[in-house]
């Protein structure tokens, strides 16, 4: 090989052609690095367009469930009847998630147990008002959900130990179920069937979990509603009594003819009805809301004055004095030929405990009667002191005639006389009575109290008797402390009240009984017992023993004298020294 030699043009060319290697290859380079950043590039479009479409999708989702939920929430607002808002609820969901059957149980507080309300995809509806399950609380897996309070996807029913099927649901093999919760407070359970296994998503639970809330706002709702309505019939049934009960007795106090006032605790009359402007002589128009005091002033009539300035003094008596409750104060007022009996009584017209109690007063006029009893005491004091002039001359020459002073008489004509002489002496008690008894309704008898010794009344009324009770062999015994306080009593009335006492038990007492008289002091009161053994009275008769002219319904008592005034008269004395 021939030595060649470089020379500057060999150079040069040398050094561009190196410089176009360098070129080329370096723009090699840079057309390999634009190639992988454009498929980098590219793969980053990609998966950023793939993730794009991921959260787009998941937007429409989320779209479509709050667009469902809405939905849901506006349809169940519509309503306030508890049926239609379950089975509403059922089919918006039914929409959303592909569902075979659909139920909602609820807990319901006549029974443990669960109760079907709503059900979709059944053969056969459910009778209204539900149709009751086996499950309760705690059993089953509607009652688990219950039990925790958390929504349950079972994927497979055939491996779940808690689902007890029926035998319309053995088609079932994957259920949803969310409890229906609202203010901490477990209505009942929703859930959602499908005959395909694993069909259920976690966007399945997330949707019914967060529609359950606003299917149990709105049972809650309903309920309310239902228990308003109810109510609201109750009070409407109560109120439309109430106010036929208060027609009937405003009927009934306009109708009557006693008078009826109500006064308020500032003397003001708040009701009045007729028969009040009759009695007091003053129109109803003039009464209604004005106080007593300032009618008085207006009133012309005398006697019509007279008789509202008294009860106008027994009201503001009264008004401080009269009880909370039932009890009644009566007044009698009489001025010239008006008699009228007051009665007053506290009431309440408002439910306000603290509010100052009325008065309710019932005016009788009874001057018509008053007059006609007026009458016939006076006729029955004219009747009895025209009676007892011939009977005391029949009764002295009865008594001439048994002696014999007017000369002998046979056995039989003895006999007649002394039946006689009996009758005279019945008719004569009979007299008395009726008279005492005429005398203390018209208010005739006067007391003469004083302070007497009650043991020496007693004696003196025992020895009265000591024929009676030698002739029936009658044994007494006398129960009376040794310091006996003394009594302030009126002597003569105590001693016809015992008389009356000690007399009942001689005559209704059977040969050989006895007669006991106890007196003790009870309370700063002295009791008098006087007790026998003889025929008794029964329970039914004691209510009565007290009636003028009652006598017990007995054979025995028939052959026994009186006139049933006896113990009336005696109890009404007793009552006028203030016993009882």
């Amino acid at each position: 090989m021939r030595p060649h030699k470089f020379n500057d043009h060999d150079l040069n060319l040398l050094q561009f052609l190196a410089t176009q290697t360098s070129v080329t290859i370096r723009n090699v380079q840079l057309v390999s690095r634009l190639n992988k950043f454009t498929e980098e590039l590219e793969k980053r479009v990609e998966e950023r367009t793939e993730a794009l479409e991921h959260i787009l999708q998941e937007l429409r989702q989320e779209r479509d469930r709050v667009d469902t939920l809405y939905h849901i929430a506006r349809q169940l607002s519509t309503s306030l009847d508890l049926d239609r808002v379950l089975n509403e609820a059922l089919h918006l969901l039914a929409r959303a998630i592909p569902i075979t059957q659909g139920s909602i149980l609820l807990i319901t507080p006549s029974s443990d147990h669960l109760v079907y309300r709503a059900a979709l995809g059944r053969r056969r509806p459910l009778p209204r008002g539900g149709k009751q399950t086996r499950y309760k609380i705690g059993v089953g897996l509607a009652g688990r959900v219950l039990e925790t309070r958390q929504p349950k996807i079972v994927h497979n029913l055939l491996e779940d130990d808690s689902w007890i099927p029926d035998d319309k649901e053995l088609l079932h093999r994957s259920v949803l179920a969310v409890p229906l919760i609202t203010s901490y407070e477990a209505l009942g359970v929703l859930m959602l069937f499908h005959t395909q296994p694993n069909h259920f998503t976690n966007d399945h639970l997330s949707m019914v979990t967060a529609a359950a809330p606003m299917v149990a706002t709105a049972i809650s709702n309903a309920d309310l509603y239902t228990l308003i309505t109810q109510q609201s019939e109750r009070v409407g049934i109560l109120l439309r009594g109430v106010q036929a009960e208060a027609i009937k007795n405003e009927a009934i106090v306009e109708g009557i003819t006693d008078g009826v006032l109500v006064v308020d605790a500032d003397d003001s009359i708040q009701l009045v009805n007729p028969a009040v402007a009759k009695i007091l002589g003053v129109p109803r128009e003039e009464l209604q809301g004005r106080k007593l005091d300032t009618i008085l002033a207006e009133m012309t009539s005398p006697v019509d004055q007279q008789v509202a300035q008294m009860l106008y003094q027994i009201v503001t008596t009264q008004q401080a004095n009269l009880p909370e409750q039932d009890e009644t104060f009566v007044e009698r007022i009489s001025i010239e030929d008006k008699t009228i009996i007051a009665s007053l009584t506290s009431i309440s017209l408002t439910s306000n405990p603290k509010t100052p109690a009325s008065i309710l007063i019932v005016l009788r006029d009874i001057s018509q009667e008053a007059e006609l009893d007026r009458i016939k005491n006076e006729f029955i004091s004219t009747v009895s002191h025209e009676l007892r002039t011939p009977m005391t001359s029949i009764k002295g020459y009865i008594d001439l005639l048994v002696t014999n002073k007017v000369g002998s008489l046979t056995d039989m004509q003895r006999k007649f006389l002394q039946i006689i002489k009996s009758n005279v002496d019945r008719l004569s008690a009979l007299v008395n009575d009726i008279l005492d008894i005429s005398r203390l309704d018209a208010g005739r008898v006067k007391l003469e109290q004083q302070s007497i010794n009650l043991d020496t009344v007693i004696q003196s009324v025992m020895a009265s008797f000591d024929h009676q009770l030698e002739e029936k062999n009658l044994s007494l015994r006398l129960d009376i402390p040794d310091d006996l306080p003394l009594a302030y009593a009126d002597p003569d009335r105590v001693m016809q009240v015992l008389v009356n006492l000690v007399g009942n038990a001689t005559k209704y007492s059977q040969p050989n009984d006895s007669i006991t008289i106890t007196v003790e002091v009870v309370d700063q009161y002295f009791q008098i017992k006087v007790c026998d053994t003889g025929l008794g009275i029964s329970e039914e008769d004691q209510k009565r023993v007290f009636d003028r002219f009652f006598r017990a319904e007995r054979d025995a008592n028939s052959l026994v004298d009186g006139t049933g005034l006896g113990l009336p008269i005696a109890k009404m004395f007793v009552e006028m020294m203030g016993g009882t």
